[in-house]
């Protein structure tokens, strides 16, 4: 058995999708892999893990508060270039 499957996503064009979490990993994934079968996929999130202030981590010293910060905006900002909300 393969360590790894593929799956397709089988989307009609006009659906409209809603992402509840899109802001994370996977979320954001999701939804630009909706996107580009052509689906409108809304993204919800309340960051209440994507942020820094979520993970008692954060506040340790020696945590790349710069770098998880440039990560999440990427995130966001890969879905706004793709127009999804």
């Amino acid at each position: 058995m393969s360590a790894s499957a593929e799956v397709e996503i089988v989307i009609p064009a006009d659906h409209r999708v809603l992402i509840v979490g899109g802001a994370g990993f996977i979320g954001h994934h999701l939804a630009l892999a909706l996107h580009e079968r052509g689906a409108t996929a809304l993204v919800i999130d309340d960051l209440s893990v994507n942020h820094l202030n979520a993970h008692q981590e954060m506040s340790r010293p020696g945590v790349n508060r710069p770098l998880y910060t440039a990560i999440a905006q990427a995130r966001l900002d890969l879905l706004a270039d793709e127009g999804i909300e």
